[in-house]
């Protein structure tokens, strides 16, 4: 089973985000002079701020990996504390750090408990740090901080792209678990879509071990945005609509439940191959309906397993899904990233790795750039643009979150292959 980003609870909390949004946006002045201190030449580290105990010290073993491997050669040291997997742990963690002159910067915060506190911390010591969570709003903190990790924020934006602005589609139908992962990747993509002028014809979640969906597919064919309805509080109803009047189906949702779900659509002639042109006849002949149009399959990186093939097989033909980082991707920095990868630890690497890895790479190259001090550091990170990493060619936006391609994927005889550019469709107007 392919190693999923923890899932503790991706929503920060509204406490949490508040006292976030109170850090002070600037260093305090007790810490101004350690800011603005010169790095001593032969002197300098990264810190990372991991759990290396604890249930999610895998995690944190993978963080030290990518880092280590970026920085050989470098002369710049790797100083790895131990965060526990906990608010106060990480806390602690980015406090000593912080009083470590040789600390040039710091990254981790991986796991959601973690992440505002790290953040917090930094922030209040002046100290450039990366977190490497997924949760939205953790830049928050103030201009010393910034995140580079797969967001849902991301994922809805990059689907939405594909399917509205390269695809043409405009009628979508939504089902997700009832998790943080899945309501979090469902609303991000429904506000992409009203964003955009989409419609969304159904919408549903369902109870996160469900294992029968026929009554829940026949429930949304047909139907009106009922979900919409308990969202917006706007009652609509289209019952009269033709039984598949959308375009796309998005599910959020892990392999397991994607496989006991799709053969579902099947089944109530929601036909999904939309790559084969062969197979969008046979189903109009086979319904008697000239009108009758495949729908696209849409998910997100919980679909990105070995084993969504092995379960689902013929019913996740054609989907399209994203995720931060494809090991066997042809993209040149990737591919060269994944051999150095494997010859030094014998093992491929994972999102968390790679994300390490091009964060570690990237202060490396601020430093090698000129940054002398960690107010160099955070000035040169806020500005740099179009890095060329792993998981993307870096960028980081007015919030200090990065933005990169992501990478498309689709499966196609069996096997989860990349969509080359080209396969994506013409680009946006004016992008």
């Amino acid at each position: 089973m392919k190693e999923q980003l923890p899932d503790d609870s991706p929503l920060l909390p509204a406490v949490e985000l508040k006292l976030a949004r109170l850090q002070p946006a600037t260093a305090p002045r007790a810490e101004a002079e350690r800011v603005a201190q010169p790095f001593r030449p032969g002197e300098r580290a990264l810190g990372l701020v991991v759990p290396l105990s604890g249930k999610q010290k895998q995690w944190g073993e993978a963080l030290v990996q990518g880092a280590t491997l970026a920085l050989e050669g470098s002369g710049v040291a790797v100083i790895a504390k131990d965060s526990r997997g906990e608010a106060d742990g990480a806390q602690a963690a980015v406090e000593e750090l912080a009083r470590d002159p040789s600390v040039v910067a710091a990254l981790g915060g991986l796991v959601t408990g973690e992440a505002t506190r790290a953040a917090s911390a930094a922030q209040a010591q002046g100290l450039p740090f990366v977190s490497l969570a997924r949760n939205d709003g953790v830049t928050a903190a103030g201009p010393f901080v910034f995140q580079n990790m797969l967001t849902a924020r991301a994922q809805a934006r990059a689907l939405a792209e594909l399917a509205m602005g390269r695809r043409g589609l405009r009628r979508f139908a939504l089902l997700w678990p009832q998790i943080p992962y899945g309501d979090e990747l469902a609303h991000a993509f429904w506000d992409e879509l009203d964003a955009r002028g989409g419609e969304v014809r159904a919408a549903e979640s369902y109870a996160h071990d469900r294992t029968t969906f026929a009554p829940l597919v026949r429930g949304i064919l047909g139907k009106g945005p009922e979900e919409r309805s308990r969202r917006h509080g706007a009652l609509e109803s289209s019952r009269g609509a033709p039984a598949v009047d959308f375009d796309a189906v998005f599910i959020p949702d892990f392999a397991t439940q994607v496989a006991l779900l799709t053969p579902a659509l099947a089944v109530e002639d929601v036909y999904t191959e939309t790559c084969d042109p062969r197979e969008a006849e046979r189903v109009r002949r086979a319904t008697g309906r000239a009108d009758q149009r495949p729908v696209q399959l849409l998910g997100a990186n919980g679909w990105d397993d070995p084993s969504l093939v092995d379960k689902a097989g013929k019913y996740v033909e054609c989907a399209i899904f994203v995720d931060g980082f494809f090991a066997a991707s042809s993209r040149p920095a990737t591919r060269a990233f994944v051999n150095a990868f494997q010859l030094k630890y014998g093992h491929p690497p994972s999102i968390l790795e790679a994300s390490a890895y091009d964060t570690a790479r990237l202060v490396r190259a601020v430093l090698e750039g000129g940054a002398s001090s960690r107010d160099g550091v955070r000035e040169r990170l806020a500005a740099r643009k179009g890095f060329p990493g792993a998981t993307g060619d870096l960028s980081f936006d007015e919030r200090r979150e990065v933005t990169k391609q992501l990478f498309y994927l689709t499966v196609e005889r069996g096997a989860v292959r990349e969509l080359a550019p080209e396969e994506l469709g013409p680009a946006p107007a004016g992008s």
